[in-house]
């Protein structure tokens, strides 16, 4: 029903109801920033994610094909904006990961303590272990599990926002599951 209902505000909206876009934003925004937030790890950027997807959802609605699910498509634009953002913070990364590295380096070499009060914490909570391995996996396996675990779609769902196959989607998840047991252990192996 509320595939419908959204079809149904997607055509008031395309009629001129700029209004009706502000409903299809509250069904769905919730769900959109989860789904920024689990693939950046960071609630910030999931915000400011969000309004930009809703933006360029509001400006593409014209494309929509109403015949297909309006979540699949909201999800699929949202996963392709995530995926440039993540790109373009991962190119920053490096630049700044290689900065630090350098200045841990010397401070090393200087006999400072670089770890602090948090570096010394025997263990690590288990969410905080899941959250930094899903974090780890390569893009493909992470949305996979994103979407069919955190965002609890189906496999079929999955499938749609991916533009995969059905078993091509089941493969991601049970890939992603596997890589993040391993991550999972070397992580307690590191800490440990």
């Amino acid at each position: 029903m509320k595939g419908t209902e959204d079809a149904i505000l997607v055509r008031r909206v395309l009629s001129g109801e700029r209004e009706a876009y502000a409903l299809l934003v509250e069904r769905h925004g919730s769900a959109v920033r989860n789904l920024a937030w689990r693939m950046t790890g960071s609630p910030d950027e999931a915000g400011d994610l969000a309004q930009e997807i809703f933006l360029r959802a509001y400006s593409s609605l014209a494309g929509y094909d109403l015949k297909r699910p309006f979540f699949s498509w909201l999800y699929t634009l949202a996963l392709n904006l995530i995926r440039s953002h993540l790109r373009a913070r991962k190119r920053d990364f490096l630049a700044k990961a290689k900065e630090l590295n350098e200045e841990l380096g010397k401070a090393a070499l200087a006999g400072e303590d670089v770890q602090g009060p948090e570096g010394r914490l025997e263990a690590l909570q288990d969410a905080v272990l899941v959250r930094k391995g899903v974090l780890a996996l390569p893009d493909k396996l992470r949305e996979a599990l994103v979407l069919r675990f955190y965002m609890d779609l189906s496999f079929e769902e999955t499938a749609q926002v991916l533009r995969v196959s059905v078993s091509a989607a089941k493969m991601r998840v049970y890939r992603g599951l596997d890589r993040l047991r391993e991550l999972i252990g070397q992580a307690e192996i590191n800490n440990s």
